[in-house]
């Protein structure tokens, strides 16, 4: 409550930013602690610390290709960090175990049965049909 005080009266506050932060994390509220990491961002978009902590949050959150997208940006921001780089593999590689059950011809042509008129997902249906030589 008494950090809430101090942003409304100093709204790039890190240090009462990061405490929020930090204390909605402990609680499991992810999503309110990327709300308060993306309003830190807001002053500094370039913060080294804030970035990774949003990926963070957003690999926690299972949201993994805007965690990539932010980790591939923070490594043209920051090109020598082996840090980032290793994050980056991690990434890709927990996105890959995470979306390996799911086959996404059987995702595109679930969205074809709710919505025929969805172009987007017929074309991934004739495309995937092609390439398994699903005439």
């Amino acid at each position: 409550y008494e950090y809430e005080k101090i942003l409304e009266l100093s709204p790039g506050n890190k240090e009462a930013l990061e405490a929020i932060t930090n204390i909605e994390i402990r609680s499991g509220n992810y999503e309110n602690s990327l709300a308060f990491v993306n309003r830190a961002l807001i002053s500094n978009p370039n913060d080294y610390e804030m970035l990774l902590r949003k990926v963070g949050l957003l690999e926690e959150l299972k949201r993994y290709p805007e965690a990539i997208e932010l980790s591939q940006k923070m490594m043209s921001l920051f090109p020598g960090d082996a840090k980032i780089r290793t994050i980056n593999n991690e990434l890709r590689m927990a996105a890959g175990r995470y979306y390996m059950g799911t086959d996404p011809y059987i995702q595109f042509q679930s969205v074809l049965e709710r919505n025929p008129s969805n172009r987007d997902a017929l074309n991934y249906v004739i495309s995937l049909s092609f390439q398994r030589g699903l005439y």
